[in-house]
């Protein structure tokens, strides 16, 4: 799921803004059960919020729910970050879907710079500037769509990986039609499901590529990719780096 749920039904009544870098290459850490985190982001990154993994862009703005398993993994150079941790204490209506990730943020830095320099005399500053950009990033509903075809699709998707299948043998193993699966597939993720797939190969093969020891190779056979030129020049193309370099990445002496 791309949304998290979240009743609107009150401000914040906390809410603490701050600027900082990630150190080393990869940070894992499990959201507090009662707290937010929105993350504005000045450099390119790769975000995993629960079993989702996101390319994330310089403006780019994650929000990221509580009790949410999060992996931060650099990509090239630069972590820097501003962050503000929050919570949403309304329990009634209005319920909201909240994006994990919203792509082309920059507009609002001018609110997060005005939030940081105005929160130290006045908490309310940073508490009405992140209500302010929930609800601007916030949608109705039924933007999720309820249908358990998609959630067991992406299963035997994320299942099935390491091997070569087709779209029609998707649908007869979560038994449904093939015209009904490509409708719920552009409604859900805005794409075709050889492209959701294709999105996924990628996002495995960076998790695996950072966070493991296996070789280029290996991680290649894992993502059901056979010829390893392919892979490299499909990597290449989706992430602007070769399968090596995120290996080199991972391998760096970390510090801090």
């Amino acid at each position: 799921m791309r949304f998290a749920v979240a009743s609107l039904a009150a401000s914040p009544t906390k809410a603490v803004v701050s600027e900082a870098a990630f150190s080393g290459d990869s940070k894992e850490w499990t959201q507090p059960s009662d707290l937010w985190s929105a993350l504005y982001y000045h450099h390119g990154n790769a975000l995993t919020v629960n079993t989702v993994t996101f390319a994330v862009e310089c403006g780019d703005v994650a929000l990221i729910p509580p009790g949410a398993r999060v992996v931060h993994s650099m990509v090239g150079d630069g972590t820097f970050h501003t962050a503000v941790r929050f919570n949403l204490p309304g329990s009634g209506f209005p319920r909201r879907a909240v994006p994990y990730l919203s792509s082309g943020m920059a507009s609002t830095w001018g609110d997060w710079r005005d939030a940081i320099d105005k929160s130290d005399k006045s908490p309310l500053a940073a508490v009405a500037f992140v209500w302010h950009l929930v609800w601007k990033v916030s949608c109705d509903l039924d933007v999720i769509p309820g249908h358990e075809a998609i959630s067991a699709s992406e299963t035997w998707i994320l299942d099935n990986l390491h091997r070569k299948f087709t779209v029609q043998e998707l649908c007869e193993a979560v038994e449904v039609s093939q015209r009904q699966l490509l409708r719920l597939f552009q409604a859900e993720h805005g794409t075709s499901v050889q492209e959701y797939v294709l999105q996924r190969r990628i996002q495995e093969s960076t998790r695996l590529l950072m966070n493991t020891a296996l070789s280029v190779k290996q991680v290649a056979a894992r993502v059901g990719f056979n010829d390893l030129q392919h892979f490299n020049k499909v990597m290449r193309e989706a992430t602007g780096s070769s399968p090596r370099r995120f290996k080199e990445i991972s391998h760096r002496p970390k510090h801090g």
